[in-house]
């Protein structure tokens, strides 16, 4: 219990960072967010239902001038390349999501950076809404061979959410 008392007011920083005139947007939730960004004070939103569909929405809310900043989205693993950035779990189909970055309706002049993140540089104004789409095809994951525990089972991931059944739930014989 005392752990969830430090949890809970921690939540803002993980889900946003801010360095210089970049804004990192790293969990999507629905929330609001007020901050100084490069100086300027800056209000934003998201409307969401993720983590059970992939469809984000980050509005401009309010910002103190119309000033150029980068706001920086978290594309997780899951759709560019694998369930974790090691070789221990791997898809075991040929799934392929994709995903899909918008600015008021059209398609964002921005990219994917090494760094996992999709750069949306520009002078934001009040209004300015970035939509988010992420694919969250069902898919099968499977562990590294070499875990003995693991070998001839599967999980299956349905975007952030991975769902499993244990052999003590279900009759497999």
């Amino acid at each position: 219990p005392s752990n969830i008392c430090r949890f809970i007011p921690s939540i803002p920083g993980y889900v946003y960072a801010v360095k210089g005139n970049n804004l990192y947007v790293n969990l999507y939730m629905s929330n609001t967010l007020e901050q100084n960004i490069g100086g300027k004070a800056v209000t934003l939103s998201q409307k969401t239902g993720y983590p059970w569909n992939g469809d984000i929405c980050v509005s401009i809310d309010r910002t103190a001038q119309k000033k150029a900043f980068a706001i920086k989205l978290r594309i997780p693993g899951w759709v560019t390349s694998g369930p974790v950035p090691s070789d221990l779990y791997s898809y075991a189909d040929d799934v392929k999501p994709g995903y899909s970055v918008k600015v008021n309706g059209l398609p964002a002049e921005g990219s994917l950076g090494e760094d996992g993140y999709f750069t949306v540089e520009r002078k934001w104004k009040k209004g300015d809404e970035i939509t988010l789409h992420l694919d969250m095809e069902p898919r099968i994951v499977k562990a590294n061979d070499k875990v003995a525990a693991d070998r001839g089972r599967i999980a299956v991931e349905r975007g952030p959410i991975v769902y499993c059944a244990e052999w003590p739930d279900n009759d497999f014989d």
